[in-house]
């Protein structure tokens, strides 16, 4: 073990994806107690080959890695992105699963990315995760703009919670111009209850009386007021 990581640290001053490839075959060939440092190095090395190359290998990592893989799921984005436009099934599958927890509203605009998945149950994971990510936000108290003067620190917050609200919208707006390929109605739920940035997105769907998905969207649209 001595010999490796001496080869190791060698690498790390290295760039160029054979490195990156080394690092990942170092784990495939570690014992679950030495791959986490050889994960944490590659998150640092924050190389989008090597983030893919985690993303890929999620499945078969042991379960205290793979929690730590999603606690840092915002450092793995280029991966996760990558990962779900991946032509293998189960990559497409683990970069799904880091996200679905909702915990990051950066990450939302990749699950709404695959709900068009060509995999009906993967698509059907996307376009749930992506509803979650709209309760998450929606459960969160809301933060108003900052009086002429406040402190900075509330300038700050009132930042972060429109850049939230930013990347929320953007999900949706991206599930829902896909909808016509997925006929999913979660990115039509995440719209209702986003009604007042989205109208622009709703009005054409509203605008056919006939058509199942307008009845579909006026029935949530109708249950969102009685709530």
């Amino acid at each position: 073990m001595a010999e490796r990581y001496s080869i190791l640290n060698r690498l790390v001053a290295m760039t160029g994806p054979a490195v990156e490839d080394a690092l990942l075959r170092a784990i495939d060939l570690s014992d679950p107690d030495e791959q986490q440092p050889l994960v944490n190095l590659m998150l640092d090395r924050a190389q989008p080959r090597g983030l893919l190359g985690l993303v890929a290998r999620f499945h078969n990592l042991p379960g205290p890695l793979r929690d730590r893989l999603r606690e840092r799921a915002e450092d793995l984005a280029a991966g996760i992105k990558a990962g779900i436009a991946s032509d293998t099934h189960q990559t497409r599958a683990n970069a799904l699963s880091l996200i679905s927890s909702g915990r990051y509203p950066s990450l939302a605009i990749y699950a709404a990315m695959a709900t068009s998945d060509v995999d009906r149950g993967l698509a059907d994971q996307a376009a749930e995760a992506t509803l979650n990510f709209v309760n998450q936000y929606l459960a969160r108290t809301p933060v108003p703009p900052p009086a002429d003067g406040a402190d900075p620190t509330e300038r700050t917050l009132y930042d972060e919670w429109r850049q939230t609200r930013q990347h929320i919208v953007v999900a949706v707006r991206t599930a829902l111009a896909s909808f016509h390929s997925h006929h999913r109605t979660a990115p039509l739920e995440c719209a209702v209850r986003l009604a007042d940035e989205l109208a622009d997105v709703l009005r054409p769907f509203l605008e056919q009386p006939n058509n199942d998905t307008s009845i579909a969207l006026q029935d949530l649209a109708t249950s969102s007021i009685r709530l």
